[in-house]
């Protein structure tokens, strides 16, 4: 059965430009363009794709040259998926726009800079201090395909008065799926739970267009550069861990190590096919390890090592790629009506389509485990791990003691969530003091000294009987129970609706529901996590060299 599930193509004659009124001196040009393309193009063009270009993918930028950028690994990406989506025949604008912006939310410092915020954002890391992240509540973490979510639909923007790049749904999910979007089993066995798309983005249709209750994209294209993402780090790592001497990585070992795991292979899947079905599917893929083998030992004896390492990252490459590709045909030609859905009118996949057979997942993953324990796990590596790790601890703790370090843009989204949040709740300082002042109304640039250093002892949850008028009841063992957790977590989802104008139930409805007590914890709840997100956003978008700057002129 053949299925399209998403627009096709544009036609050759889309793409023509036409000029008209050729007798004026004024041309009127008009380029016919799908909604994909231009999605497409908003990507490429804002300033987070341009950063991508000083963000590490494994090693620092500064070692060479040569090594891959977060910006060429996301080149790279693009390629490969560009080509399984023309061989498959579907949409490759689509394709493009999600390779394009799929690592658009990538922290500095790699993935190393992704866990330190994430392990902040979800109070397991106190940053040495007791005081910082006082009630070490779990707000959530942080995951950089979460982040590129928001920076496209909240953050970047092409329309005045508008945030976000009104990209279309599918963009938007394949770049959210490219990656896993659930903790797994052992992150969750502690007391933190799962990520929540709702504190990264406050649109509930857009939420509820990512699908969250699939881990796979919906689309066939978002699930192509979920794979093709793979494809890429494999052949990459290796020629990176090439060029890394002091691995004392020989390609000679790289021919010989692949070699023995695919022979290793062929002799386990020739023994355990069983099902004609699969034989059918699986002799197909076993040929093509076979042909990658004989290959690989054909090339072996060159003297040429620059020739043998790019030998070996082509046929890798190729071998990944007819492996998916043959893979994703079969499934497709077996696909039954149960396996997809419509939604909207739309078709939706409701299972993974475009992945590995089983015999070329399992060379991924040895593949996969021999970079880790190699390349990633070496001294190079991790001297560079440990030093971006401290650099954005360090980097935090400095906003988070004295938020006045951070540029005037920064603080005014403070200032502006301060002031959504006192939808529920509106805080007002200790009367004798400061005459009833709201805490909305402090402003960082403009109010005096004393009212600023009140307005940052509320944000980090100090002083707060000294400072705020509190309700009688009120005691700051509030902050840590479980009630203000479920009610923080409550009144966020209701005002999103509110933000995004579906008033129910409505704000009164709330403040009727809950004491006087809950919903002044509530607000302070939101104000803290107001302050460690933006501060967590402002350094996610980053690149090393700015980040390290900022580490210099803070800290030397």
């Amino acid at each position: 059965m053949e299925c399209r599930y998403l627009k096709q193509s544009p036609k050759p004659e889309d793409r023509i430009v036409q000029i008209s009124d050729m007798t004026s001196c004024k041309f009127n040009r008009y380029i016919k363009r799908n909604e994909f393309s231009r999605d497409r193009d908003r990507i490429l063009f804002s300033k987070a794709f341009r950063r991508l270009q000083h963000k590490v993918q494994v090693y620092s930028f500064e070692e060479g040259d040569h090594y891959r950028t977060r910006l060429t690994h996301t080149l790279e990406v693009t390629q490969i998926a560009r080509a399984l989506s023309n061989a498959l025949e579907v949409n490759v604008d689509l394709t493009e726009a999600i390779a394009l912006g799929h690592d658009i939310g990538h922290t500095p410092f790699g993935h190393q800079g992704e866990r330190t915020l994430d392990e902040i954002m979800r109070g397991s890391d106190s940053l040495g201090k007791n005081k910082i992240i006082e009630t070490s509540f779990d707000y959530g973490g942080f995951k950089h395909n979460y982040n590129s979510v928001r920076i496209l639909a909240d953050v970047e923007r092409r329309d005045e008065n508008k945030d976000g790049l009104n990209l279309t749904w599918q963009v938007l999910e394949g770049i959210f799926k490219h990656t896993r979007i659930h903790r797994n089993e052992q992150e969750l066995s502690g007391s933190y739970g799962d990520w929540d798309i709702k504190r990264f983005v406050n649109d509930p249709e857009l939420v509820k267009n990512l699908h969250i209750d699939k881990k796979d994209s919906v689309s066939i294209e978002g699930q192509i550069v979920a794979v093709a993402d793979e494809i890429a780090q494999r052949q990459h790592d290796l020629d990176d861990g090439l060029r890394d001497q002091s691995l004392g990585l020989k390609v000679d070992e790289l021919y010989s190590n692949i070699i023995k795991i695919t022979s290793d292979l062929l002799s386990t899947y020739n023994e355990t096919i069983n099902e004609i079905s699969e034989r059918q599917n699986l002799n197909k893929c076993v040929k093509n390890m076979i042909i990658l083998n004989e290959t690989l030992r054909s090339k072996e004896n060159s003297k040429d090592v620059q020739y043998k390492s790019n030998c070996l990252q082509k046929y890798i490459t190729k071998y990944f790629l007819t492996d998916v590709l043959d893979t994703t045909k079969y499934n497709i030609k077996v696909l039954t009506e149960n396996d997809y859905e419509m939604v909207d009118q739309e078709p939706i996949l409701k299972k993974k389509v475009v992945c590995f057979s089983d015999i070329g997942g399992s060379l991924n993953k040895e593949i996969e485990k021999f970079i880790r324990n190699r390349i990633i796990n070496s001294y190079k590596v991790n001297r560079f791990d440990g030093k971006s790790q401290y650099i954005v601890k360090q980097l935090f703790k400095a906003y988070y003691e004295n938020p006045l370090q951070m540029h005037e843009e920064v603080l005014n989204k403070i200032e502006n969530t301060i002031k959504t949040n006192s939808i529920i709740y509106k805080i007002k300082l200790e009367n004798n003091k400061y005459k009833g002042l709201m805490l909305d109304q402090i402003h960082f640039k403009t109010s005096n000294n004393e009212e600023t250093k009140v307005l940052i002892e509320t944000l980090r949850l100090e002083n707060l009987k000294r400072n705020l008028q509190t309700p009688s009841d009120f005691e700051e063992v509030c902050l840590k129970s479980a009630h203000s957790v479920e009610l923080f977590n409550y009144i966020r989802d209701i005002k999103c609706n509110v933000i995004n104008g579906n008033n129910q139930p409505s704000i009164e409805a709330i403040k009727d529901r809950y004491a006087e007590k809950d919903l002044f914890t509530n607000c302070l709840l939101e104000n803290n996590y107001a302050f460690l997100s933006i501060i967590c956003y402002h350094i996610s978008g980053m690149t090393d060299s700015y980040a390290k700057l900022q580490f210099r002129e803070l800290y030397q």
